[in-house]
């Protein structure tokens, strides 16, 4: 019988997922594939004020590690965040977010503060310097979530300067 090519994206470089308090996350294990991704623990379940990190092998999600780059974000209702995160999983896997400026990790958190909030979902960068390679990752991002029916405001904070220096609409 003819062998049939494994899709490109299943031989990316593996992705560490990580969970916890994002002072105290621990390395749950390294992710490859959809398949793996459908066994994983999802935002929901978690406790408040915890959360879900999915990077690239190699990279702590931590803004005191990537401090060239920064996150794309948007605070979200609960309802549908599951879906959503899964959606970002494969999407990072399948190099969705792949561009100019480095995106090496998602993360959804769940909130300890927002009473009209839930979470937030992230997109990290490692290179934040070319406004137009952010914005094209942040353009994804938004299409994704425009998808799955989330709709709001995405803000850019910049690591570097310490400060949200980019925001989009729907």
């Amino acid at each position: 019988p003819i062998m049939q090519p494994e899709p490109v994206w299943n031989m990316r470089p593996a992705f560490a997922l990580w969970c916890g308090a994002w002072e105290q996350l621990q390395l749950l294990g390294e992710i490859q594939n959809d398949a793996q991704l459908l066994k994983l623990e999802t935002p929901s379940t978690l406790p408040s004020g915890e959360g879900l990190a999915l990077f690239a092998a190699g990279t702590y999600p931590a803004r005191e590690y990537i401090v060239e780059g920064g996150r794309w974000m948007i605070a979200v209702n609960k309802e549908g965040l599951d879906e959503v995160w899964l959606a970002m999983c494969q999407g990072l896997l399948q190099g969705l977010f792949d561009g100019q400026a480095g995106a090496c990790g998602i993360a959804a958190t769940l909130s300890t503060r927002s009473p009209c909030r839930d979470g937030k979902l992230a997109v990290w960068l490692l290179k934040a310097q070319d406004d137009l390679h952010v914005l094209a990752v942040g353009s994804v991002f938004m299409d994704l979530l425009r998808a799955k029916g989330f709709v709001g405001r995405l803000k850019f904070e910049n690591f570097q300067r310490g400060k949200v220096t980019l925001s989009l609409r729907p």
